[in-house]
């Protein structure tokens, strides 16, 4: 029998990739992709994915409970589609409210898209019957915040998110630990860093520093140039995220870590990768590091690769000679 796989926001960059990949690798998997369709940076996105005939489409909200509850049972009409379907096995949670900025008038209901969408998930996912389920929350690393060291963040590190969106995962991981505790429902926690690569719209660090220098549009970035953040390329993430499918989860919690590098060095590889690529050179003053404190967020993924045996596999290098290859065929 198919194993059936949920993934929630499957239009925006991540829940497309992951949507992709599946579909397209793994036929024995029905994969069921929900979204509300408010992100329009991606909604050409679903034209690409009802191409592969082991993808069912719904567009709905998160936050509406009959549609997931009719989801969980397999009472949706698109569901009646699947006649071996038998529930939901695995839940990819990827949804993000990301397009309210104004927290003076639209604030609280930014959180509640973001805490309550994904609690609405994880209660229904229990209230459902079938027997094997789990669930895989994408969270962020910087739950764990910034310092002024270079040691390595790992699972088991202090948590101090200093952001409205760090600590809004952090808010929906405690939730769900204690949905897991009083309801034994398993659930892998994801703590994601700065990921790039070609497609990614939006506010998205390295993304804005790689178009800035393509573009020659000069930006301003909230951080000094020696601060040392996690990068990691879409790929690896994407492939890190389907090695959670066999693993038998319990409550586990996982940084998806890459590499660990400065943004100075981030930005003069790309200099150096877009020049080579090119032949034109950029100024030294397209990116502008405003903060003289250096903020660090390392991440170690030790855990991850003893216990999934799934790590980062891609250089930064290749990695951005990929995104601007990209950016450069898209203009």
């Amino acid at each position: 029998m198919k194993k059936n796989i949920l993934i929630t926001g499957a239009l925006g960059f991540l829940g497309y990739n992951i949507s992709k990949l599946l579909a397209e690798n793994f036929p024995m998997y029905n994969i069921i992709g929900v979204d509300n369709e408010k992100d329009h940076k991606y909604i050409n996105n679903k034209e690409l994915l009802l191409k592969y005939n082991n993808f069912y489409y719904i567009q709905g909200d998160v936050l509406n409970k009959k549609l997931i509850r009719d989801i969980f049972l397999c009472k949706h009409s698109i569901l009646n589609e699947l006649s071996e379907i038998d529930g939901i096995d695995i839940v990819y949670t990827t949804a993000f409210e990301s397009l309210l900025y104004d927290i003076s008038t639209q604030g609280l209901e930014y959180y509640q898209n973001n805490i309550l969408g994904t609690t609405n998930i994880a209660i229904e996912y229990i209230l459902a019957k079938n027997r094997n389920k789990k669930l895989i929350y994408l969270s962020s690393c910087y739950v764990y915040g910034f310092t002024d060291s270079e040691k390595p963040f790992d699972e088991y590190s202090p948590l101090n998110p200093q952001s409205r969106n760090a600590s809004i995962k952090l808010a929906v991981e405690l939730l769900l630990r204690s949905l897991h505790e009083t309801f034994n429902l398993p659930i892998i926690i994801a703590r994601i860093p700065s990921f790039y690569g070609p497609g990614i719209h939006g506010d998205h660090l390295l993304n804005n520093i790689i178009n800035a220098i393509v573009k020659n549009k000069p930006i301003e970035i909230d951080f000094s140039e020696k601060s040392i953040i996690n990068t990691i390329f879409y790929e690896d993430l994407i492939i890190g995220l389907e090695s959670f499918i066999p693993f038998n989860a319990t409550f586990n919690t996982f940084n998806m870590g890459g590499i660990n590098i400065s943004l100075g060095n981030f930005t003069k590889i790309v200099n150096d990768i877009f020049s080579k690529l090119t032949g034109q050179k950029r100024g030294d003053n397209i990116i502008i590091f405003k903060n003289k404190i250096d903020k660090n967020c390392c991440i170690s993924s030790n855990n991850v690769y003893k216990y999934v045996g799934w790590k980062n596999y891609t250089s930064v290098e290749l990695g951005i000679e990929k995104t601007i290859k990209g950016i450069l065929n898209a203009n």
